[in-house]
């Protein structure tokens, strides 16, 4: 007997009530990663022919020490705490020379990779125990998105983005959200222990290596136990002294002290004297207090990114209980308290809060550092920031949680428009300058930097008044006298220049550049002997100064021995092969003994690095 089908109706579509997107779960996290990249790329996209800056001269520019990549000794000692760090910059040496738009790149990229870093950091979260009855309710990808989004587009970051020699912050965070990232994934896992290893091998390696890269890294230990009881630890708190995990993370927090010590030694406690152009001294005590405000700083910035300066004319605070001191201390201590209260229901905000000062900690706490102020300190402590601003979206009730996205994409649109026009102040070292002393118009440091400026602009005329003017701020440092006295060498003051030389040396006797121009203003003055003295003095300090054995070997050729002289100028190009003035001078030496087509090879060499001199002489001589 056949049965007949029962006429059942069909169930009702239901409409997605969740947030959208939910459906396309696979699909939102390509998308997001597209939106990150794109948005970072069009906010950065004006920066990659912004020129060198401030530490970059040193660090890059004129660093013999990053110009051998194979000379692994050279580069790693030149900053031991920092070695993976200056390899990237050797690399960069290697295959862009002098070109900044390979460095930019590779900031961009190195940026690029931690906003997704970030993205796939919170993403995790909502899959630890503690949240993760909220995974896939589809509030946490948005949470998540907005976080990176904030990330990439904030206008802070451009000092470790666009300012190159800041790649140590951004590339050590990279590190440092990597290891945190792959700690999470280990935890998480259930599959074969094989992996499980494998992923906590990687996040220990990725520790190291970012400790390697700078110090900030040494906090991550304290984020890794913070993020184990925040986001693991279900039931009430307690210490359980049996918990291997604990002992782990503790255990990795005494290495990373341990090691961060034998490093550095206790003498990062030292008091340090004025220097580098400031008008104040430090002590551990006054650093602490100063950052007190400092962190004050950096929040406000943050919420509102108005008024960024590379070089912040900040006073230093020398007690407690002076009202702005105390005043911040107050704020402060009331922000963690509130992380504190926030800890039991709202642990993603909690979370945000802990890991700005924790990740703050080296470099505004009691390790005094000459400036105590800089912005690219804002890069990984500022993810805390971010993902306290997007949890609040999350904790909303859910008939507002839109219009909660809808003002942080208002917010991301504005501090992308702010990031752009930034990025038009770094565009070189005049502009940068001309914004610095909007802000600090009085800083002995900004106003001989925008004299330098100008004079590398060949407006030397201009230049000397903010040099002058930097004198009367700070007669007590070397670099304005110095500078001045270039300018008066170039103009043919032999006199006013040789007095500023021997006042620059005065104040820093072992300062080998000032020597090197004594050595040239004696020439010219007349006093050979004085000349020698001087650039073998130059060179005593300091043996691997290319531009010495370049003045070493013009004196030998102006004094007919140019043969001698081959061997300076063959020093000075091993050690900077981009000194096209070096090459200048030895097609002079060859010249002189008869070697025209060695001469030429070089005038072309150096013409082809821009010397307008070889330019003359190819014209003249190698036709």
């Amino acid at each position: 007997m056949q049965k007949t089908k029962k006429n059942i109706p069909k169930p009702k579509s239901r409409k997605n009530t969740a947030t959208p997107g939910i459906k396309t779960g696979r699909a939102f996290l390509p998308f997001s990663a597209i939106i990150i990249i794109l948005l970072g790329i069009i906010v950065y996209s004006n920066s990659f022919h912004c020129s060198f800056h401030f530490d970059d001269f040193a660090n890059i520019r004129d660093n013999t020490e990053i110009k051998d990549l194979s000379n692994i000794h050279a580069w790693w000692n030149y900053s031991p705490s920092r070695p993976l760090g200056t390899l990237t910059f050797a690399l960069n040496y290697y295959f862009n020379r002098l070109d900044v738009w390979g460095y930019h790149l590779v900031n961009l990229i190195i940026h690029l990779i931690n906003a997704l870093l970030v993205f796939a950091l919170v993403m995790i979260t909502f899959k630890t125990p503690v949240l993760q009855k909220s995974a896939g309710s589809g509030t946490d990808k948005y949470v998540a998105l907005l976080a990176a989004l904030l990330f990439v587009s904030h206008p802070m970051a451009t000092q470790a983005v666009t300012y190159i020699v800041q790649r140590l912050a951004s590339l050590a965070t990279l590190y440092y959200l990597l290891s945190l990232f792959l700690y999470i994934k280990g935890r998480l896992y259930t599959g074969e222990k094989r992996n499980r290893v494998l992923m906590f091998c990687g996040s220990a390696l990725s520790a190291i290596i970012g400790m390697m890269t700078k110090e900030i890294t040494f906090t991550l230990p304290f984020i890794i136990l913070l993020y184990e009881f925040t986001f693991f630890k279900t039931e009430k708190f307690r210490i359980n002294i049996k918990d291997w995990r604990l002992w782990a993370v503790a255990g990795m927090g005494i290495v990373a002290a341990v090691l961060f010590f034998l490093n550095f030694g206790f003498w990062i406690f030292k008091d340090l004297p004025r220097e580098q152009g400031n008008l104040y001294s430090l002590t551990a005590f006054t650093y602490l207090l100063t950052q007190f405000r400092v962190l004050i700083t950096y929040i406000s910035l943050m919420l509102v990114p108005v008024g960024q300066n590379l070089d912040y004319d900040y006073s230093i605070s020398a007690s407690f209980f002076e009202v702005k001191t105390l005043t911040s201390f107050l704020i402060l201590l009331a922000i963690i308290v509130t992380g504190i209260l926030l800890f039991r229901k709202y642990r993603l905000l909690s979370f945000g809060i802990f890991w700005f000062f924790i990740t703050s900690a080296i470099e505004s706490s009691i390790i005094p550092i000459p400036n105590v102020i800089f912005e690219h300190r804002t890069y990984l402590p500022g993810i805390g920031f971010f993902i306290f601003l997007t949890a609040i979206i999350f904790y909303l009730p859910k008939a507002y949680q839109k219009a909660g996205m809808a003002v942080l994409f208002l917010i991301i649109i504005i501090n992308s428009y702010l990031t752009v026009e930034r990025n038009k102040i770094w565009k070189d070292e005049v502009t940068l300058y001309t914004d610095v002393l909007k802000k600090s118009p009085e800083k002995p440091r900004a106003l001989v930097n925008m004299g330098l400026s100008l004079y590398w602009a060949g407006r030397s005329d201009e230049a000397l008044p903010y040099i002058n003017k930097g004198i009367e701020r700070n007669p007590d440092w070397e670099l304005p006298y110095y500078n001045r006295g270039v300018i008066s060498m170039e103009k043919g003051q032999y006199k006013e220049s040789l007095a500023d030389y021997e006042k620059a040396i005065k104040l820093k006797p072992d300062y080998y550049g000032a020597y090197n121009n004594i050595s040239i203003v004696k020439y010219e003055m007349g006093d050979t002997t004085g000349a020698i003295e001087a650039i073998e003095e130059s060179l005593k300090i300091y043996d691997k100064f290319a531009i010495g054995y370049c003045t070493r070997g013009m004196l030998k050729t102006n004094l007919g021995k140019a043969q001698q002289a081959l061997a300076d100028f063959d020093k000075a190009i091993s050690l900077d092969p981009d000194y096209n003035n070096a090459y200048h001078n030895r097609g002079i030496a060859k010249y002189k003994l008869k070697d025209m087509q060695g001469a030429c090879a070089d005038w072309h060499i150096s013409s082809k690095m821009g010397n307008p001199k070889s330019g003359e002489f190819l014209n003249r001589f190698c036709r």
